[in-house]
């Protein structure tokens, strides 16, 4: 009897171990995930003269602006209207409690003195995209 007790606990606490470790795989790739924006959302918007954007320097214009993904890293593209030039800027994508009711830019300065685009958000899309 002391014997079947014992097998009976073995094969219990096996199943437990294995219940555990199926938990937390499914844990781990459920928050591992990424979750790009469901839409990009396209959206104009108007640059002044030398402005950077990380390494880049984009001349003064009207750009198409939207987000894209790549091999697990998020950029935003810069498309010149009325040019097939393109930009891609690497950038962070934080998440916000809502959809963004405009777009808005976001400047500032860097050692050097040049304006630099910081941040960006886009009308209708709920993150903010930081170069």
């Amino acid at each position: 009897m002391a014997q079947r007790s014992r097998g009976l606990y073995i094969a219990m606490a096996l199943r437990l171990f294995v219940l555990i470790f199926a938990v937390i795989v499914c844990m781990k790739i459920y928050v591992g995930r990424e979750q790009p924006p469901a839409a990009a959302p396209v959206t104009t918007i108007a640059l002044p003269s030398g402005v950077r954007i990380g390494d880049l320097t984009l001349p003064a214009g009207e750009y198409r602006v939207r987000h894209v993904r790549k091999a697990n890293q998020d950029f935003m593209l810069f498309v010149a209207t009325g040019e097939a030039k393109s930009y891609a800027a690497p950038c962070r994508i934080e998440p916000l409690s809502a959809t963004v009711n405009r777009t808005e830019q976001r400047y500032g300065l860097d050692l050097s003195g040049s304006e630099r685009l910081v941040e960006l958000t886009l009308e209708g899309d709920p993150h903010r995209h930081v170069f």
